[in-house]
């Protein structure tokens, strides 16, 4: 059998539900991995891993965008050492909020004020951050 500590690595993905607070974390590296399960097709990712937090980001599309605008860089090289937010939100598509939880990533600075929309979606809209 497989260790999957080795399989897999040491660390974990993040997801919505670890980020009950945003988290403001600092970029180590990005690299691309090959997620996909042993006897499968390649299921190539790009995965952020973080100076200062234990788990990694795999990057989707939109997420991807937003640190290459965040840091004014396309090459994930030149992420290292920028600081981002991570936090928790609802999937979005075509504007409309689809219910799924998901991990997005945004300026600092551009918390928004009064209830995110993982809030939204508990209903308890009234709690600010």
């Amino acid at each position: 059998m497989v260790d999957i500590k080795e399989y897999f690595g040491n660390k974990s993905f993040v997801k919505a539900e670890h980020l009950a607070q945003p988290r403001i974390v600092t970029i180590d590296k990005v690299e691309e991995r090959n997620l996909g399960s042993e006897g499968e097709t390649e299921k190539k990712k790009l995965v952020c891993s973080f100076v200062d937090f234990d788990m990694e980001l795999v990057l989707n599309i939109t997420n991807s965008e937003s640190v290459a605008e965040i840091t004014g860089k396309t090459n994930t090289d030149d992420w290292t050492g920028h600081q981002i937010e991570l936090y928790a939100s609802i999937v979005e598509t075509a504007g409309k909020f689809k219910g799924k939880p998901c991990v997005r990533v945004r300026k600092i600075s551009e918390a928004p004020q009064g209830a995110s929309h993982v809030d939204r979606l508990h209903g308890s809209e009234n709690e600010t951050r």
